[in-house]
């Protein structure tokens, strides 16, 4: 039996097109390099977790000493003291990576902060900055211990932390 004009042309040509799907293949693997690449990009910039207004937010209570910065998440609740002179005492809520960036960014040595109205002033011998502030009252009520009474060895509390964090993590590492 003779083999048809399709059979032949297929075995005649059939290194021709095993050339032609590897390549084809090869072009649509390159093709799905840059949505690969935009997905990383953006699951780095955009943020996996509900973003809510009150926890990217910094609280900065005034004193006669100085500023208490404070921040949370929810699960972790931060508060540092920055010594400041402090003319007027009022205490704020402000977006904490704007805030971040603007002061980040500036190379002096001195910082002036002046709230007028909802706006936070912060100057420099160069620049001036306006931010608007947030709503003092939305920031969730965060309670810090006043007296510490446990004092521990540092490098041996975070060998202990990483031996049990597995068991207590909500989320897989």
């Amino acid at each position: 039996m003779k083999p048809s004009a399709v059979t032949a042309a297929i075995r005649g040509g059939g290194v021709a097109l095993a050339y032609a799907g590897g390549l084809s293949f090869v072009v649509n693997l390159l093709q799905l390099t840059v949505p690969l690449y935009m997905r990383q990009v953006y699951d780095r910039v955009i943020p996996s977790r509900n973003s809510n207004a009150a926890l990217t937010t910094l609280k900065v209570v005034t004193i006669k000493e100085g500023l208490l910065l404070t921040g949370t998440n929810l699960e972790i609740d931060l508060q540092i003291f920055v010594p400041a002179s402090v003319n007027n005492s009022r205490d704020f809520c402000v977006p904490a990576h704007l805030l971040t960036q603007i002061v980040s960014s500036l190379n002096e040595d001195q910082i002036r902060l002046n709230l007028q109205g909802q706006q936070l002033k912060v100057n420099t011998s160069c620049s001036t900055f306006e931010v608007m502030l947030g709503d003092l009252n939305a920031y969730p009520e965060i309670k810090f211990p006043g007296k510490s009474d446990l004092q521990l060895d540092a490098a041996e509390f975070v060998r202990s932390l990483s031996s049990v964090r597995y068991a207590a993590a909500a989320e897989e590492f």
